[in-house]
């Protein structure tokens, strides 16, 4: 993993393709979004593994990979309903 990139992230939604384990829904594996690259690479503990791109080394290989899937509005909405009985 490069030092540079320990602060990186890549939001899910920037990957064209992602795999899920169903049983616990952790992300398994991302398409890489770096235009020299492409490839299906393994999410380990939410970081992007070490991965070879067209041009050699991935630049974005340690990575951080952050779920955008949910947006904010979404969560403010779900706090303030209103449970009826």
């Amino acid at each position: 993993m490069a030092d540079s990139n320990e602060q990186s992230t890549v939001l899910l939604s920037q990957c064209t393709g992602a795999v899920f384990r169903a049983a616990t829904v952790t992300l398994m594996a991302v398409v890489c979004p770096s235009r020299q690259c492409g490839v299906t690479v393994p999410v380990v503990e939410g970081v992007l593994d070490a991965h070879l791109g067209m041009a050699g080394d991935c630049s974005l290989a340690g990575a951080r990979v952050v779920d955008d899937r949910i947006s904010v509005a979404d969560t403010a909405d779900a706090s303030n309903a209103v449970v009826s009985s």
